[in-house]
């Protein structure tokens, strides 16, 4: 039987997803790196280009956390041996609102927000279970598979509120084209 796991290695090479795995890693720690109690009013969101972004709950937790930043960089970057994490941003979680950024050159209708109202279903989490129900590590599969689920709803919320799949990647996008600005750039 072919090893799943072997395959992952190979995809995730090809696609250097080396990088992804390091950020769904860093995620992943959150919990570990503040605290319990803390984490269950914070979240570690994303990692990118060494900036740390933090969903908090309250504005009380946003302050607290401001005071924590330099703590926090500091362990995260004894945990993991470099100086990966260079900042930390917070952000207060309202109603499920979130800003998705775009590549191009900013205007308003780059900066639109799209609400997060979509649930999944029963056949997303089973697939989403079955793709990452190899991996032997237990941190990093919930890691990615939290990672997944949040991807999928978000795709699902912004074909919800009009925006379409591009006709070759298959990356939600707001454009009156058929592809996204990536694809019809190439």
């Amino acid at each position: 039987m072919h090893n799943i796991n072997s395959s992952i290695s190979q995809f995730a090479k090809k696609l250097n997803l080396k990088t992804i795995n390091e950020r769904i890693y860093i995620v992943g720690l959150w919990s570990e790196i503040i605290g319990e109690e803390v984490a269950k009013k914070t979240q570690a969101d994303r990692i990118v280009d060494g900036v740390l972004f933090i969903e908090v709950s309250s504005s009380s937790w946003l302050n607290e956390i401001s005071f924590l930043k330099e703590d926090i960089i500091q362990k995260y970057n004894e945990k993991l041996g470099k100086k990966t994490v260079k900042e930390v941003k917070c952000y207060i979680k309202k109603n499920d609102d979130i800003y998705i950024p775009t590549i191009r050159k900013k205007s308003e209708k780059d900066n639109k927000r799209i609400i997060i109202n979509e649930k999944l279903s029963i056949e997303d989490k089973k697939q989403i279970e079955d793709q990452t129900n190899t991996i032997e590590d237990e941190r990093l599969r919930e890691a990615l598979q939290k990672f997944l689920e949040n991807g999928r709803i978000k795709e699902l919320s912004m074909l919800s509120q009009g925006w379409k799949k591009c006709g070759i990647c298959k990356t939600p996008h707001n454009d009156k084209s058929d592809n996204c600005i990536s694809c019809n750039s190439k």
